[in-house]
């Protein structure tokens, strides 16, 4: 018989005192384990599937239906059912409910979970999918490496077996509170004409996607476009490699010299997880041939630097391991975020910044260090080029460059100095198809059938909507890059027999992603270790060095075999 009123759990959290209220903490074992299946606001489940369904509010509140329905023309929620307060005391009900979807933060379904040996005590506040079916073989034989990292992008690439991985949208949107915009240098030039990218959910996540756009800016040879970590374009007429590079290591010149694939990282210290280290370049400001002649003169020429990184797998093992200290308290760390706690929006940016911040700084004439700002792109998949301005530097002499960043944390590809031009006006598309390939159905061409999704293409459009995906979804979105500027407005040669201009390439994305909990990971549950891991990172980083020395060998085989593809 399902309960008229809200299990209480009868242990305080230590995890979470200084972001939810105080009746957010008293919660008790639940007498049934329920698997909590995440929708938006505006993605209401079928009024028929096994309820009840649990709508958060804004202010706190969570109704719970045990009947309901959706005005979509009015985007209102109605049913029948019960209302508690944020000490989940009811204030009103069983009676019938009406609600607007603008109050909405969050909507949670419950399924019954096989894994009834276990009491999780989340009926009432749980919002993170608990997955209790079959798991890949890599995420059972090592949990803290699964694959997992929001929407990964691909081009279709014969040289590379089919597809090139070319960016991962929004990785540090793990809430819909934190929901962000993304702009990734997805490195291809492209002629006028159609074009594709597939869009896949290969983690145990659902994704909820607002928008897709491309960028795109006339590039001629010779030219470079670059994005800086605000998502701005920048023209670089120029590219220098650098002529030294040396880090603990020794000599990594080979390692950062060229976007050739071959990065330079380390392994992180078996002590500290946040200990850091330094690379030191150096760039000769001079033409290729060495005439030392700039294109510009020395009071004109503005400079940036240009770096293509990516993250190691440290910062998926920190983020798996807090949702496995929280365990059943992860629910209440969703639940705050969603209703917009300020302080816990603080604590989880201060959080993720801590370690991953790679630091740059230039030297000036006098020998002084002068800051530069910080790459601060996540995810370990997929290398994003950014820009860094460098405003200040003369152009006289060799530039000497200092990076600041983790141990172990970064794995770097290239870095280059830039002389900047004028700024560049890009072209903003949006997509004019979806596609939606089917999972295992296979062509006879051998290729798997696509069909069309007018109702996806809609929502990508419509800019209060999310299209929401789940694990294996795969979508083929194309756009259709114009027509250059020009005598009829046809593409072709350039002036004087030139080559014609080609675009390069740069992926907006918007939206945010929610982590499936793994059952593996509740044997982690310490509330004591999750507080540690908010108030004292640096003490918890330590701590945590050795358990992620042990993985850090297997983790990269681990992590890719987890991927989850249909």
């Amino acid at each position: 018989m399902r309960e008229s009123g809200p299990p209480k759990r009868g242990r305080a959290s230590l995890a979470l005192p200084f972001f939810l209220l105080a009746g957010l903490l008293l919660a008790a074992p639940a007498c049934s384990v329920a698997n909590p299946q995440l929708h938006a606001p505006d993605q209401v489940p079928d009024s028929d599937e096994p309820g009840p369904l649990k709508v958060h509010l804004h202010d706190g509140d969570v109704v719970v239906l045990t009947q309901w329905g959706e005005d979509t023309v009015n985007r209102r929620i109605t049913g029948f059912g019960t209302r508690y307060d944020p000490d989940r005391t009811p204030r009103a009900g069983p009676e019938r409910v009406d609600l607007p979807v603008d109050s909405v933060a969050l909507l949670e379904v419950d399924r019954p979970s096989v894994d009834a040996g276990r009491g999780v005590g989340i009926t009432l506040m749980a919002t993170y999918t608990v997955l209790t079916g079959v798991v890949t073989i890599g995420c059972v034989v090592d949990p803290k490496s699964c694959f997992g990292s929001c929407p990964t992008f691909y081009v279709d690439e014969a040289a590379v077996d089919g597809e090139r991985l070319v960016a991962e949208g929004f990785s540090s949107s793990v809430a819909r509170a934190l929901e962000a915009t993304d702009v990734d240098d997805i490195r291809i030039r492209a002629a006028p004409g159609p074009f594709f990218l597939r869009m896949r959910n290969e983690a145990l996540e659902t994704h909820a996607v607002r928008s897709l756009r491309l960028h795109a800016v006339l590039e001629r040879e010779g030219e470079r476009v670059l994005a800086t970590p605000t998502g701005e374009l920048r023209l670089a007429r120029r590219m220098l490699a650098p002529v030294r590079c040396s880090g603990p290591e020794g000599d990594c010149l080979r390692a950062v010299h060229a976007l050739d694939g071959v990065e330079r990282s380390s392994l992180t210290d078996p002590d500290d997880l946040a200990r850091r280290e330094v690379l030191e370049l150096e760039f000769h400001r001079s033409d290729a041939d060495g005439s030392g002649v700039s294109e510009l003169r020395a009071g004109e020429v503005r400079y940036g630097l240009a770096l293509a990184a990516r993250h190691s797998f440290v910062s998926t093992f920190l983020f798996y391991q807090m949702l496995g200290f929280l365990g059943r308290d992860a629910a209440l760390l969703l639940a705050s975020l969603e209703r917009g706690d300020l302080e816990t929006l603080e604590r989880i940016r201060d959080l993720k910044a801590l370690p991953g911040r790679l630091e740059v700084a230039w030297m000036d004439a006098d020998g002084a260090w002068q800051p530069a700002g910080a790459y601060v792109e996540a995810g370990p998949l997929a290398t994003d080029l950014q820009l860094l301005e460098l405003p200040g530097v003369s152009s006289e002499g060799p530039l000497r460059i200092r990076l600041d960043l983790v141990q172990g944390f970064w794995r770097l590809e290239h870095v280059a100095l830039v002389e900047l031009g004028e700024d560049p006006v890009p072209v903003t598309l949006s997509p004019t198809r979806v596609h939606r390939v089917g999972p295992s159905v296979i062509g006879e061409a051998g290729d798997a059938l696509e069909t069309p999704d007018p109702d996806a293409l809609a929502t990508l459009l419509a800019p209060d909507r999310h299209l929401v995906t789940e694990p294996g979804d795969h979508l083929r979105i194309g756009f259709d890059l114009p027509a250059p500027p020009g005598p009829g407005g046809e593409a072709g040669s350039g002036a004087g027999g030139e080559a014609a201009p080609m675009y390069r390439l740069f992926l907006e994305s918007t939206g945010y992603y929610y982590e499936w909990m793994r059952t593996e990971w509740m044997a982690d549950e310490s509330p004591e270790r999750a507080a540690t891991l908010f108030l004292d990172p640096e003490r918890a980083f330590r701590e945590l060095a050795p358990a992620f020395k042990r993985l850090e060998p297997e983790m990269e085989e681990a992590f890719w075999a987890s991927r989850f593809r249909r």
